[in-house]
């Protein structure tokens, strides 16, 4: 019987490698990047053509190679960070594995030039399939070029699984931001093919991130600046009017590498709770720097997972920072009694001379008498006290002083008053008894003429024949204004209505090229917009039902949405753009319904062609038969 175990060949363990470090463009462009950093590059430019799929190429102007390190570093697990064990737990580099060009090198065609300054010639490389096709000296600038063609070209079912080229750049142009983000001292450059799509000079943090992000950022941002002996934390987050529902600007980096961690997440979270609305997410940029010993980036290929030692400490520290920075700028609502000199005077000096407080009651009060008697006596201990108060103020020299008027006409007064007051509130005591009864249930039970009561403020009630039904008014409001969408956008054209103040639409860099491929939807939808030549966007026309104050919401979250689960037919896109924009528009609390609407909800709903779900898939209504009902009463 012969032996199944065999050791794979290098260009099949580098192909699983890759599937590993490289499943799409992005991959290699933020591999390359982080390597041009590593080789203290100034400057840094990419280059992409058809997401990616036929060019990435990456420019640096770093140390560069000789010709024997260009041709070991597409050799798997071939590095200069690191040469011990040890040395994984003091890394101060982003690339280690040296699993990054012999994994791009499996499912690409590589061409590589690079020079150090120390030479006169450089060295230019060609490999196909993890084979070195070229090898040949060449007169180069110092630093290093990287130009990756034809990516899976060998594979073919992986370049199958990628989804549309304005979504491939999308990621690709995240990947460029984290990399820009973290190094704001690096001059950096992005291309769609010839386009310009950012260009970025060495500057401060925060011109970096209003750089990349929307020209309003700016106005976001609070800034956070704390230092410990565990951990040492900058950066910004945003305000908590700008948090959002999903996809909001979310940034964490630990030594300048930017890591995914869901513990740190909600440490920020938490740091806005009570200060953001329910289901809604702030934004941030931060940077926390740790002794490398403490943590382990060494979890996965990607490298974009963390570990520490102390995740406690941290997580404490770094939700104390940015409470401490919220109220610093008076972002957090506080009270600072130090600063109140009242207070002060108050708390340290209480006034002299302070009287007990006297209690006073009434030894003749009997609940059970009637009412003309209790008001007698009233009458009289209200007088006997008068007049015992009067005359202690007057021995201790109060100076309040009934004089000027009968103390008998005074105290006619209070009685009055006392009378009034009392059969106020016997009224109200009557009225609560009374709505309490059964009359008052009876009108929350639904008839003809009052079939449909909203319960708990959630759902509305109805009754059918055959029993009762249950309406989400939100799902069923979502499924009425997707069937309407997807027939505008099926009968080619939707009603439009002029606005009195257009708005300008603030798009990133990536925004833009998503909206420019979504745009003809958004026409047949309704929106008009405007273009301008210095590439401002402005919309001047809205579909029927849409406040202006929501169209920059409403051209976000479609974005957002698109980008997220980019459609690969023209149905599947318009039906995510109606999706997305369906529940943007529908209502989000049942509980300020009226009857009217109420009905309106419920007669659209069964007019829908499909009235039993909702877009995410989710019911609707639910029925309970009268059998149903009668099991639960035996």
């Amino acid at each position: 019987m012969t032996d199944k175990i065999k050791v794979l060949p290098d260009h099949i363990a580098n192909c699983i490698a890759a599937g590993e470090v490289i499943n799409r463009p992005a991959n290699a462009v933020k591999e390359l990047m982080e390597n041009a950093v590593d080789a203290g590059a100034t400057s840094i430019k990419v280059v992409i053509r058809q997401a990616g799929k036929e060019l990435i190429k990456v420019i640096d102007n770093g140390c560069g190679m000789s010709a024997t390190d260009a041709a070991n570093s597409f050799l798997r697990h071939a590095t200069s960070k690191i040469t011990s064990a040890e040395d994984l737990f003091h890394l101060h580099t982003k690339g280690f594995r040296g699993e990054a060009l012999a994994s791009i090198a499996a499912v690409a065609q590589v061409e590589m030039i690079t020079r150090r300054a120390e030479d006169e010639l450089g060295t230019r490389i060609q490999i196909e399939s993890s084979k070195v096709v070229e090898s040949s000296p060449t007169t180069a600038p110092v630093g290093t070029s990287v130009a990756v063609k034809n990516l899976f070209y060998n594979i073919p079912a992986r370049r199958n699984f990628l989804k549309s080229d304005a979504v491939e750049f999308a990621r690709i142009s995240d990947e460029f931001t984290r990399v820009a983000l973290a190094h704001s001292e690096i001059a950096f450059e992005l291309y769609r093919g010839d386009e310009l799509v950012y260009k970025l000079s060495p500057s401060s943090l925060r011109r970096r991130i209003v750089g990349l992000f929307r020209s309003n950022t700016d106005n976001k941002l609070v800034p956070i600046e704390e230092k410990t002996p565990d951990v040492t934390i900058g950066g910004f987050v945003y305000k908590p009017e700008y948090a959002r529902v999903k996809n909001a600007d979310q940034f964490i980096f630990v030594n300048n590498r930017y890591v995914k961690s869901s513990y740190l997440s909600n440490a920020v979270t938490s740091a806005f709770t009570g200060l953001i609305p329910e289901k809604h997410y702030p934004g941030y940029f931060l940077y926390l720097e740790v002794n490398p010993s403490t943590i382990d980036i060494n979890i996965s290929p990607t490298k974009t997972e963390i570990s520490f030692d102390d995740e406690r400490t941290i997580y404490s520290f770094l939700r104390a920072s940015i409470r401490h920075a919220l109220g610093k700028y008076n972002v957090l609502p506080s009270l600072d009694f130090s600063q109140d000199p009242e207070i002060i005077d108050a708390l340290d000096h209480p006034k002299e001379n302070v009287e007990m407080p006297t209690i006073t009651f009434d030894p003749t009060y009997n609940p059970f008498e009637e009412e003309e008697e209790k008001t007698e006596k009233k009458e009289a201990v209200c007088h006997s006290i008068s007049t015992s108060t009067i005359n202690n103020s007057s021995t201790r020299g109060n100076a309040m002083s009934f004089s000027g008027f009968k103390n008998s006409d005074a105290w006619e007064v209070i009685i009055n008053d006392y009378k009034e007051e009392t059969e106020r509130q016997d009224a109200a005591q009557a009225k609560l008894f009374d709505n309490s009864s059964i009359t008052h249930t009876e009108k929350n039970i639904p008839t003809e003429q009052n079939k449909y009561t909203l319960v708990n403020g959630r759902y509305i009630l109805s009754h059918i024949k055959t029993g009762l039904m249950l309406i989400d008014p939100i799902r069923a409001h979502w499924r009425i204004l997707y069937e309407k969408l997807m027939h505008d956008l099926t009968s080619r054209g939707s009603l439009s209505q002029q606005i009195l103040f257009t708005v300008t639409l603030d798009l990133t860099a990536t925004q833009r090229i998503i909206f420019d491929q979504m745009e003809g939807e958004l026409s047949l939808l309704g929106f008009q917009f405007e273009h301008h030549e210095s590439g401002e966007i402005t919309v001047i026309g809205v579909p029927v039902g849409v406040k202006e104050g929501e169209i920059a919401i409403f051209i976000d979250q479609v974005i957002d949405d698109y980008k997220n689960d980019a459609p690969s037919s023209i149905y599947e896109r318009q039906e995510k753009i109606a999706r997305s924009l369906s529940y943007s528009m529908c209502i989000k609390r049942a509980s300020t319904l009226s009857y009217g609407e109420m009905e309106s909800i419920v007669t659209d709903l069964f007019e829908c062609a499909s009235p039993s779900i909702a877009p995410n898939g989710k019911s609707t209504f639910i029925r309970i038969d009268i059998d149903e009902l009668e099991k639960k009463f035996n």
